[in-house]
């Protein structure tokens, strides 16, 4: 059985801007349907083979302490 990462999140201070940089240096693209748009605090974007996915969410705080990789469940 092979394992492999299918979706990052990331928190950041402007998901659109970061989204946008980070879609030109990995050549991904965005959803045709659902466009990242200034403004959004949440942008996706993904693969050309569509096997990874990046999340960008805006979070209010500054980063402290250890490297976040993901967001926990609010549950």
């Amino acid at each position: 059985m092979t394992s492999y990462v299918s979706h990052t999140t990331v928190d950041c201070a402007d998901a659109y801007a970061l989204s946008r940089w980070w879609a030109a240096v990995l050549d991904y693209r965005e959803d045709s349907e659902d466009p990242n748009e200034p403004g959004h605090e949440e942008c996706m974007i993904y693969s050309r083979d569509g096997r990874h996915r990046l999340l960008f969410i805006e979070v209010p705080e500054g980063k402290t302490g250890e490297p976040r990789t993901g967001r926990p469940d609010a549950s």
